[in-house]
């Protein structure tokens, strides 16, 4: 199925993915966040992915994929998704913050970084401020056509 920029009725599918996946769901629906959906055959959402744009960067987030589909692919297809949305909006790089496994996002090219080396931007949203442990990882990417096709 392909993937669809989310709509709000698609809010409750999408909490219930990231609360079952352990992530934060509190601030899904905020401005200025965009959300990303995968549907399976009977159009239930089985993937999600999210961008939150902070200045001229960005922050992907809620990357979340049921456990049926995991190992497929989906979750690498959200993230291409998210990351070929964010260039064409004019971002520069993207933000993650992860506490789980980082394996996914370090074979899309995602390299830690210090927290305290994030832009402002980046520091004041809920997901770093508050939402996420102090000891999840941050990782990044700068935003180019190559790495965006990587």
């Amino acid at each position: 199925m392909p993937i669809t920029e989310a709509g709000p009725a698609d809010l409750t599918a999408v909490t219930a993915l990231l609360t079952a996946a352990g992530l934060p769901a509190d601030d899904i629906a905020a401005a200025g966040v965009r959300l990303w959906v995968s549907r399976g055959a009977d159009g239930t959402v089985d993937g999600c992915a999210g961008l939150e744009r902070c200045g001229t960067a960005g922050l992907l987030r809620s990357v979340a994929v049921a456990p049926h589909r995991r190992g497929g692919g989906l979750g690498g297809r959200l993230v291409a998704t998210v990351e070929t949305a964010a260039q064409a909006s004019g971002l520069s790089r993207l933000y993650l913050l992860t506490t789980g496994d980082a394996a996914l996002f370090l074979h899309h090219g995602y390299a830690p970084c210090e927290r305290a080396a994030a832009p402002e931007g980046i520091r004041a949203t809920r997901q770093f401020s508050g939402l996420c442990p102090a000891a999840a990882r941050l990782l990044w990417k700068p935003l180019t056509v190559a790495t965006v096709q990587s």
